[in-house]
């Protein structure tokens, strides 16, 4: 992951002043701002300096999202009657995601300040964050083309902090979701109107624990619910007993918490309600394993995740699309809905908090599980 972050940094520098750069630039801020998300929660073993060098990675994330939003605004401005209006609104738009980049970049020389933190690593870096401030906050003062020019040159000096990864014990959490098992062929029927359960399974490993894990499904029309097992639900498998206590005779490197990980069995059940909208064919859920975090900036920076996973759909969706043969059947697929931020729901039954400060990162494949609502007849 870390190597794919230094790839796309490339790839920006390459193309940051090119007019394909508005194109690429919210895909490419939000591939970064993913992949720096997942390297920091669900790798157990980090220490303070590499999570220093990963959020390097969503301060150039954040400009890249500011440089693409502002030259979109730039060019559908100049097609509206009330053009004065729309500057305006812009300019306040600017100027609000520049006090993010701002608060981003504080929290970032903050961090740099820890006493856990290699100071002597890190120095170079501070010195390039405190100019970057200074930049945007010139910026923010005066949000005109010169400023905001100026202030894109500074992406080619942004280069990755070097981390070891071989002196740190990592270990990346994942899981699997053994139940429900895919029925495609074999659909659950299930009344119209009623609720029914859905029982789920599943195995997580490399976990310190289970603060944050949730069972996520994806029903149709991009909507999205999280269900959050109470902590009864989560069982320490025997086997991984034994091996943290084996793993707990070795000496501990700074950082490192991979001696307290363990691996957990869930088993809970989740309730859903029928949705009129998905007709009275097989509608696919999706069930998958995921993690909650506390990002850095709370709403700006889950919206651009999402965004991410948007991307990575549409791809995969492509690529499926590529593989199969041209047929009839083929020819009958819906069309895909425009790519865009999922609509993510809280289900508020008992098993289910509502986490609005908290995003979520998938750390099991997804399982298909097709429905289909059963015809009622009145007589």
């Amino acid at each position: 992951m870390f190597l794919e972050c230094c790839e796309l940094l490339l790839q920006i520098q390459e193309i940051y002043d090119t007019p394909s750069f508005i194109m690429l630039a919210p895909a490419l801020s939000a591939q970064l701002f993913r992949l720096s998300y997942y390297m920091d929660h669900t790798f157990l073993g980090i220490d303070a300096t590499t999570k220093i060098s990963v959020g390097f990675f969503r301060v150039l994330a954040n400009l890249v999202w500011f440089f693409g939003m502002a030259q979109n605004r730039a060019a559908s401005s100049s097609s509206l009657r009330s053009r004065k209006q729309e500057l305006g609104s812009t300019r306040e738009y600017l100027q609000s995601m520049l006090r993010l980049a701002i608060k981003r970049m504080t929290g970032l020389l903050q961090q740099m300040d820890q006493p856990e933190v290699d100071h002597r690593r890190v120095q170079t870096h501070r010195a390039v964050l405190e100019h970057l401030r200074l930049a945007v906050l010139q910026a923010l003062k005066s949000p005109s083309t010169q400023e905001i020019i100026k202030l894109m040159s500074n992406i080619v000096n942004i280069v990755p902090m070097q981390i070891n990864l071989r002196s740190l014990d990592l270990n990346r959490i994942g899981a699997q979701v053994m139940r429900p098992l895919p029925n495609r062929d074999t659909p659950l029927e299930v009344h119209p109107t009623f609720p029914f359960l859905i029982h789920v399974e599943g195995v997580i490993h490399h976990i310190s624990d289970t603060t944050g894990v949730a069972v996520q499904v994806s029903f149709p029309q991009n909507v999205v619910r999280l269900y959050y097992p109470p902590p009864d639900h989560f069982t320490v498998m025997e086997d991984d007993q034994i091996l943290s206590t084996k793993d707990k005779k070795k000496p501990a490197q700074q950082g490192a918490t991979s001696g307290s990980s363990r691996t957990y069995r869930l088993r809970t059940s989740i309730e859903v309600y029928p949705d009129a909208a998905w007709g009275y064919t097989a509608a696919e859920l999706g069930i998958t394993l995921t993690r909650s975090f506390q990002p850095d900036l709370v709403g700006h920076d889950e919206f651009i995740c999402r965004f991410a996973q948007e991307v990575v759909t549409e791809k995969r969706q492509k690529a499926e699309e590529g593989e199969s043969s041209t047929s009839a059947s083929a020819s009958r697929r819906p069309q895909q809905p425009p790519l865009q931020p999922r609509v993510e729901t809280m289900n508020r039954t008992s098993n289910a908090l509502t986490e609005q400060s908290q995003s979520t990162l998938e750390i099991s494949k997804s399982t298909s599980y097709f429905i289909t609502r059963q015809r009622t007849y009145s007589k």
